[in-house]
């Protein structure tokens, strides 16, 4: 066995042929442990005597493309990652996992909260943002002291990097209690800021308005979980107290997407050209929005927000 031999594959159904070095470049990869010699003999053939696998030959022909010009690419500028369709990520992450080249091909990123208001602690190193609202006493109109909860008033934390160029894939996983029972509370909001965006700026009321200096999406806070207003649809979206969320930022076709783990999403397009940093902002509901809701409760609730992962998806 020569590490120069040329290896001739059926992925799919579909002929490919490649350099060994080319398949076993990654050490430790699936590809380098099936063409490096520990599995000589026991790899599945078609007919033709062709290596055969069982992929998306598709998918795989952006690896092998990758891996490709990642045997000549030089210092200071990495080998691209292919672009893919949004609908098609998911699968397509899938099999780069399974061939062991995450690490390789989608490097994570370091990322964290940084500065934020006093409501808003950190945790895990900062990759964990809390609040809670607090325990107060008021006396109601008999004298007696009753617990009450204060809420949010434009509570709000920014992610610490800049992000300019590229894709990048921000996970998180948000979870949002209730410590009494409510009717429509508040509203978290999630996206993304220009970099000069300021502490000060998110202190106001009047921040979030897609299209200025914020742009993402308004989720509102209810008794049974999350509630997304209907965009792309006739009816709102529910979802339990507990979810999971990308924010991907496509600097380069400048758009931002909001995906969540049942694979709906939601997009907008950035008119501004920044670098961009992640931004959550909790308020409580203005009680005059709606006359019939202008003598609701407070919102006393603890919000949790964790940043699962975030990479690059291909590099500019």
């Amino acid at each position: 066995m020569e590490n120069d031999d040329i290896i001739e594959l059926n992925v799919g159904g579909e002929t490919m042929a490649t350099r060994r070095t080319t398949l076993c470049q990654v050490e430790g990869s699936l590809l380098a442990l099936m063409f490096g010699g520990r599995w000589k003999g026991n790899m599945m053939r078609d007919k033709d005597g062709r290596f055969f696998l069982d992929f998306n030959p598709k998918y795989f022909g952006f690896i092998l493309d990758y891996l490709r010009a990642k045997a000549i690419a030089i210092t200071g500028r990495p080998a691209k990652l292919p672009k893919v369709d949004l609908d098609e990520v998911n699968n397509f992450y899938e099999l780069i996992e399974y061939l062991g080249l995450g690490c390789e091909m989608l490097p994570p990123e370091s990322e964290s909260f940084k500065e934020h208001s006093p409501g808003f602690t950190l945790e895990e190193n900062g990759t964990v943002a809390a609040y809670r609202s607090k325990s107060q006493t008021k006396k109601n109109p008999r004298g007696y002291t009753n617990p009450v909860y204060s809420e949010p008033q434009n509570e709000f934390i920014f992610g610490n990097n800049c992000y300019e160029g590229g894709i990048m894939r921000l996970k998180l996983e948000m979870e949002v209690k209730y410590m009494e029972s409510l009717g429509p509370a508040g509203y978290i909001w999630v996206g993304v800021v220009p970099s000069e965006v300021t502490p000060e700026h998110a202190r106001r009321t009047t921040f979030c308005y897609p299209g200025q200096n914020f742009y993402g999406w308004r989720m509102d806070c209810c008794d049974n979980g999350i509630k997304m207003p209907f965009e792309t649809s006739n009816r709102p979206w529910y979802y339990s107290n507990l979810i999971t969320i990308e924010i991907i930022l496509d600097s380069d076709t400048r758009k931002l997407y909001l995906k969540f783990h049942d694979g709906k999403q939601l997009s907008l397009k950035l008119t501004r050209w920044n670098k961009w940093r992640l931004l959550l902002k909790l308020s409580c509901r203005n009680p005059y929005e709606d006359m019939q809701e202008r003598y609701s409760a407070p919102m006393p609730v603890s919000m949790r927000a964790c940043i699962l992962k975030a990479f690059k998806e291909y590099y500019s």
